[in-house]
């Protein structure tokens, strides 16, 4: 596997006033932004980072017929310093929250854009739930 190291924030975000500033942010701390496109869903995460070398999953999900991409981000290449640095400087500026976050590990590289948003929505449901007991 062929992993990049530069600093990489994928997003998917319909708000453009949000894109603006999670551009802005990105550059102000030296991140690079890749953009995921509707289109994009059955594509693997590993594909989309620029992460040659891994294995595709033998069973892919595909996304349903008129599926619709909630807000996303994905983080790839970056530690956990750079990435709290991140979220602080996210806040700080009054950006707009994004429910739906992850981080490319070695668990879900080769997803796609579709089961790491799906497995996101079912954790964030089961959070949620557990909260309301």
């Amino acid at each position: 596997m062929v992993v990049n190291d530069a600093k990489l924030v994928m997003y998917y975000m319909k708000d453009s006033k949000k894109e603006e500033q999670l551009i802005q942010l990105c550059k102000q701390l030296g991140i690079n932004t890749r953009k995921i496109k509707e289109n994009d869903t059955n594509v693997s995460i590993s594909t989309l980072a620029g992460i040659s070398g891994v294995p595709a999953m033998v069973q892919t999900e595909k996304a349903p017929q008129n599926y619709e991409m909630p807000e996303l981000l994905i983080f790839a290449g970056m530690t956990d310093e750079k990435l709290d640095e991140f979220l602080a400087e996210y806040r700080k500026q009054g950006i707009e929250a994004v429910s739906l976050k992850a981080m490319i590990t070695p668990h879900n590289i080769s997803w796609t854009v579709y089961q790491l948003t799906a497995e996101l929505i079912r954790e964030r449901t089961a959070i949620l739930m557990g909260h309301q007991k």
